[in-house]
Order: C-alpha cells, then structure tokens, then sequence
C-alpha cells in the first residue's frame, strides 16, 4: 500500500504583504469597550426629591456642530439650540468654554446645555422662551452627593427613537403663561396642542449616577446610569450626582401650524429627527468652585447659597 503523502503547509505571506496585513488591523478601530448594554433607563416614574436650585437661561448660539462621539455610522450634525456658555461649538476647549459669557442669570455657570432645534408641520423654527435647569438631590445618601466632575459630558434621551420615551426622561405638556406651575395633570408622550395663551412645555430628565472613571463615553449614555426611585445608584455606577432636569418652553404665539413637529431640521433633511427623537446635552464647563459650593450647601445641607434659592 503506497504511503500517504502529508501535504504541503501553506506558504508563510511576504514579508511586505504580512506587514500591510498588520497595519491594516492596527487602523480599523475596535469596538469601544463601553459599547456594551445601555444602563437601566427609568420608567414613567418622574420623581425628583429634596432640596433643588435652578438657573434661568436664555437661548444662545444655534448651530448644527457635532461636538459629541456617537456609535459609526449614527450621524449628529443635526442643528441645536444651546444654552449656558457662548463658545461652545466645534472644536472649542473646556478652559474656553468655561471662560466666556454665558446666557444663564448666574454669571459662573458656563456650563454647555443644549437640544436639538424644533420645527412644526410649516416648516417654521420655533425658539425656546427659555431653558431653566433643576439640579435635585434625589439621594439616599446626601452626604454622598457629588457635584458632577469637571468636562463630564452627558446625554439624556435617545435621539434614534422612533416610539415614545419613557416619561421619567421626556415628557410634554402646556403650561399657563401667566402660572407656568398650573401646567395640565397629563405630562405627554408627545406634544399637545397648546392655546395662545399657553407655553408649550418638555421636560428632560439627566442620569444622576457615574461610573467614578469616565467622562464621556460610547454615545455619552454608557459612562453613567439613572438611579432607582429612593436615589440609590445601581452596580457599576458608584458616584451619586444630581438629578438634573431641563424645562424648556416654547411660545405659541400664532399656533405650531399642527403636528407632527420635527427635531434638528426640516421635514426630508438629512438627519433630521422625529419629534420621539427628543434629547438633551450637557457639558459640565462650569465654574467648578461655584458648582460644588452650590451641592454642598444647598443639596447636602438644604442651604441657600447667595442669590440662587435653595427651594424644597
């Protein structure tokens, strides 16, 4: 019987060709390690407990920069509407955005907080009458509360949805010019339709727990997490934060021209977003001394800090 011939190896690549096959791995990316399962999202629980302080800001800049990392191939060169320091845009540095001027009434806070633009069924923008930014206690623990860390960016909201939020991240509603706190008992999935002499109103609600490491993320949602309804933070998410909301209100003046509105751009455009898309930024350029000062004596110890009321 003829012996079996064991065959060849294959031949070794060229020394060049197993160098470019190096190199080439070397320069696709991979994966983010933080590219992982999305941290407990709330339900329609849109508790907010404790002591609180807020800031009153006008609209500033609008522009469409991309100023955060988001997963390949999600684009968000969609246009926003910002608040809080000037110089935010494309390429600005934290120390730049903390030094300029900022919209909000307290001259310190330089903090970056932003949405996407909203527009109606016309095709017609419609600006907000303003932004007023709550940061709650909302913890177990105060004597655990942090302020959050400075050039800590976040996202609240998911700007690729294409079905209602759960309402303990966005909800709408109107809102009495001449009372604003005598809003509906309905906080809505999506927009109402507001009178003339109603504000239309969303609000957004910002995760309050942090992983302790990183200051930004896969898609700026990895890195930070929401805590249950008595404060307390889930596992892997140590630091207890804020609970930070935005209230944002639109005037009606002359009707929203009906629905369904549209977010970042008009209706056809390139990346623009459905109303369901709703999200909020934020970038903490504050002036950090006034900020902690601010969770120290008022979210810890219930303390009024110079004109900024510490409120219950």
């Amino acid at each position: 019987m003829p012996s079996r011939r064991r065959p060849s190896p294959a031949p070794a690549p060229p020394p060049i060709l197993a160098a470019l096959l190096i190199l080439i791995t070397l320069l696709i990316p991979a994966a983010p390690a933080q590219a992982q399962t999305l941290p407990p999202q709330p339900g329609d629980d849109r508790t907010n407990d404790g002591p609180f302080f807020q800031l009153v800001c006008t609209p500033g800049q609008r522009h469409a920069d991309n100023l955060f990392n988001w997963p390949r191939g999600r684009s968000q060169t969609h246009e926003h509407q910002f608040f809080g320091s000037v110089a935010v845009r494309f390429g600005v540095t934290e120390s730049a955005a903390r030094a300029a001027a900022t919209t909000c009434n307290d001259t310190r806070d330089t903090a970056a907080y932003w949405v996407p633009t909203l527009y109606d069924s016309a095709g017609r923008l419609h600006t907000p009458h303003r932004l007023r930014v709550y940061y709650y206690r909302h913890a177990d623990d105060p004597s655990a509360l942090r302020a959050f860390p400075p050039g800590l960016q976040m996202t609240a909201g998911d700007p690729f949805a294409t079905a209602p939020q759960p309402l303990g991240v966005v909800d709408w509603l109107c809102r009495k010019k001449r009372d604003q706190s005598a809003g509906y008992p309905l906080h809505a999935s999506n927009p109402p339709t507001c009178r003339p002499d109603e504000y239309l109103s969303v609000s957004i609600r910002f995760p309050d727990c942090w992983n302790g490491r990183d200051l930004t993320s896969y898609d700026n949602r990895r890195h930070v997490a929401y805590s249950d309804a008595d404060g307390r933070c889930p596992a892997g998410f140590p630091v207890k934060v804020p609970k930070m909301r935005y209230s944002i209100t639109y005037d009606a003046d002359g009707g929203f021209g009906g629905g369904p509105f549209t977010l970042g751009g008009l209706r056809g455009q390139r990346d623009t977003l459905g109303v369901h898309g709703m999200h909020g930024h934020f970038w903490n350029t504050w002036n950090q001394e006034r900020l902690e000062r601010y969770v120290r004596e008022c979210l810890v110890f219930g303390r009024t800090v110079g004109v900024t009321a510490c409120q219950r």
